[in-house]
């Protein structure tokens, strides 16, 4: 998988949280996130999508 295939998760917390609760359907058990831009507060904004998921 690449750039040029990968499909971001995008949306409200919520949303992004089920799309990442879509993969779980599907067995996925592990997700690798890389949020962009690469910075701190990026970090910080994905925040709420951890709460939504019950991991904050």
């Amino acid at each position: 998988m690449g750039p040029d295939i990968a499909q971001p998760l995008r949306g409200t917390p919520d949303e992004i949280a089920e799309g990442m609760r879509a993969f779980a359907a599907l067995g996925v058990s592990h997700i690798q996130m890389y949020l962009l831009p690469n910075t701190v507060a990026t970090l910080r904004a994905f925040e709420p999508v951890l709460r939504a998921l019950g991991r904050a």
